[in-house]
């Protein structure tokens, strides 16, 4: 009889924690936080949080800083890209999002475009914190927790508001004959095509 593939994924999980150290010959910090983000990704669809996973977390806690005391700093698309799917399958710690979003932080928020994917990103990240991640909220640093409130602040549009869909047009049109609002509103990173925005 073949194993569960969440047998497999706690084997590997022994495995890998045991190789995860220094940076390997020709590895990058964005290639370490990608790999690191498709293990977070796999666990979440197998259904499964086993307590060996603080390894990793400490992981990003404790060498991050390490690899870019030593140069290897991590870029700002990739440490957000994780610490969104750590929130998204909530599979984090507070330490760990902090080195994250402190890695984010460095690249001034003035170079991100207002219809980036980077931003739709560290939208959600603040919306998550601040609503379902109340105790890493309550530790994050003074300086993350300012850049948080200036990514809250932001205005960040999605193309896809513009493009109708027969279910929006109809509905839409369905609301305004009977005397209802209905207009189109970027929340957050959430486009709304059919809304009241005085709710």
């Amino acid at each position: 009889r073949p194993y569960p593939i969440a047998a497999y994924l706690l084997f590997f999980l022994e495995e890998y924690i045991d190789a995860l150290d220094t940076l390997r010959d020709g590895e990058t910090t964005a290639d370490r936080a990608n790999e690191l983000r498709e293990v977070f990704l796999s666990f979440h669809r197998a259904g499964l949080s086993p307590e060996r996973l603080k390894m990793i977390y400490g992981h990003i806690e404790r060498e991050f800083p390490q690899f870019e005391a030593a140069g290897a700093l991590l870029p700002m698309p990739a440490a957000v890209r994780l610490c969104h799917t750590m929130l998204a399958t909530s599979l984090s710690s507070a330490g760990a999002i902090t080195v994250l979003l402190r890695a984010a932080l460095r690249e001034p928020l003035l170079h991100v475009a207002d219809d980036s994917q980077e931003l739709r990103l560290l939208k959600t990240i603040e919306i998550l914190i601040r609503l379902d991640f109340l105790h890493t909220q309550e530790q994050l640093p003074p300086d993350v927790s300012e850049y948080l409130s200036v990514v809250r602040d932001l205005r960040y549009y999605d193309r896809e508001l513009r493009r109708e869909t027969p279910l929006s047009y109809q509905m839409a049109y369905f609301l305004r004959k009977h005397g209802f609002p209905a207009k189109r509103q970027m929340l957050g990173p959430y486009s709304l095509k059919v809304c009241d925005p005085e709710e």
